[in-house]
């Protein structure tokens, strides 16, 4: 299982710690083949010892804010999913964060709220 954390935001966040638990229990399970992460968090996520695949800072949910971001992500997103179809070779693919990687059949994500529908 890969886990998708490219758009997951400036630690000791509430999304954060959820995120962080969660790779850690898939990782004591034994599942987890590896994280798909912002390049910032690369070197704190590599500690499960598992393949890391990382995404530039400035597609990445950052304490950056910028209007333009969510559309370098959708861009950059699709190049992502083709990059990933022929690595991951079927496994599934968790997202914590309710962004999803177009393409990708084999997907769960996570919707945290949905106060806003």
């Amino acid at each position: 299982m890969f886990v998708n954390l490219s758009r997951l935001g400036k630690s000791g966040t509430g999304m954060w710690q959820y995120s962080q638990k969660f790779v850690g229990a898939i990782h004591a399970l034994g599942k987890l083949d590896g994280i798909i992460c912002a390049e910032p968090h690369k070197n704190h996520f590599s500690t499960y010892g598992c393949e890391i695949i990382t995404v530039p800072e400035w597609v990445a949910n950052t304490s950056n804010i910028s209007r333009l971001r969510p559309l370098l992500w959708f861009v950059y997103s699709q190049w992502l999913a083709l990059r990933l179809m022929f690595k991951l070779n079927g496994k599934q693919v968790v997202s914590t964060t309710h962004h999803a990687l177009p393409l990708l059949r084999n997907q769960v994500i996570t919707i945290h709220d949905l106060r806003p529908f």
